[in-house]
C-alpha cells in the first residue's frame, strides 16, 4: 500500500523538451498555410515554403493527397516561370512528388502543367530544374492518359529536339521513352525524324545511360519495316555494333 500511494503523488517538474509531434489542427491546416506561402510576394518565403513543403510531403503518402486537395498543383505549375531559379527548380522538385500519386496526375493533366513541364526541360540555366521536369513528366507518362496528355501538347517534337541536344544525361530519353508507348506518339516521333536524332545521339554520346536508352528507344521506333530502312539509312547498324563491345553491360544489353 505504501508503494501504491507513493506512486501517485505529485510528480516532480519537467523541463519541457521539444518534440517531433504535431496537433491534428496543425496537419489539417498545414495544406492551405503551404499554398498560401507559395503565393507570398517575398522570394524567400516562397523558397522556404518549398523546402519545408518537401518534407512534409516525404512524411507521410495522405499528405501528398491532402496537397492536390488543397491545389498545389495550380500553383506550383505557377511558379514554373517564376523569376527566381531556386524557386522554379524546387517548384519542379514538388509537382514531382506530387506526381508519384494518382490524384496529383490526374489535376496536372486537367490543368496547364504538361505545357509549363515542356517548357521547363528547354530552359538552359539548371540541370536541376530540368531534371525534376523529366522526372515530372516520365510520372505523368506512366499512365496511359498521361501519354495521350503529352503527345496532344506536342510533346513529342519537343522531346526529340531535346534529346539531340543533351547527350550528357538520360532524362529526355525516358521522357521521349513514354511517349513512344502511345501509337500517336510513336507515329509523330517517326514525323519528327526520331530515328535519325537516335542514330545521331549514338554517333555523337559518351554517357553510357544515354547510349541506352537510345538504343531501347531505337528499338521501339524500328518496329514498322519502313522505320527499320530509314534507321539502317542513317547509319545506324555501324555505331550499334561497336557498343557490343561497351564496358557497361545495359548498353551491350539495349
Amino acid at each position: 500500500n505504501n508503494t501504491t500511494i507513493e506512486s501517485h503523488k505529485v510528480r516532480p517538474f519537467l523541463e519541457p523538451k521539444q518534440t517531433d509531434h504535431v496537433s491534428v489542427a496543425f496537419l489539417a491546416r498545414a495544406p492551405r498555410k503551404f499554398v498560401e506561402k507559395l503565393a507570398d510576394e517575398s522570394v524567400n518565403v516562397r523558397r522556404e515554403a518549398l523546402t519545408t513543403m518537401s518534407k512534409w510531403l516525404l512524411a507521410h503518402p495522405t499528405h501528398k493527397t491532402a496537397q492536390v486537395e488543397a491545389g498545389a498543383i495550380e500553383v506550383l505549375t505557377t511558379l514554373l516561370s517564376d523569376e527566381d531559379q531556386t524557386v522554379r527548380e524546387k517548384s519542379a522538385g514538388a509537382l514531382a512528388q506530387l506526381g508519384s500519386i494518382h490524384q496529383g496526375v490526374q489535376a496536372m493533366i486537367a490543368g496547364s502543367t504538361i505545357e509549363m513541364l515542356l517548357e521547363v526541360i528547354q530552359m538552359k540555366e539548371s540541370q536541376g530544374t530540368r531534371k525534376n521536369g523529366h522526372s515530372c513528366l516520365q510520372l505523368i507518362g506512366s499512365y496511359p492518359e498521361g501519354r495521350a496528355a503529352i503527345v496532344a501538347k506536342q510533346g513529342v517534337p519537343r522531346l526529340v529536339q531535346v534529346c539531340t541536344e543533351d547527350t550528357l544525361f538520360g532524362d529526355a530519353m525516358l521522357s521521349l521513352k513514354c511517349c513512344l508507348q502511345d501509337q500517336t506518339g510513336l507515329e509523330e516521333a517517326l514525323q519528327h525524324q526520331g530515328c535519325k536524332a537516335m542514330v545521331a545521339v549514338l554517333h555523337s554520346s559518351e554517357s553510357a545511360a544515354v547510349l541506352q536508352h537510345a538504343l531501347r528507344n531505337l528499338a521501339l521506333l524500328t518496329g514498322p519495316t519502313a522505320a527499320k530502312r530509314e534507321a539502317i539509312e542513317e547509319g545506324a547498324i555501324e555505331p550499334a555494333a561497336k557498343l557490343l563491345r561497351h564496358l557497361a553491360w545495359p548498353v551491350r544489353a539495349a
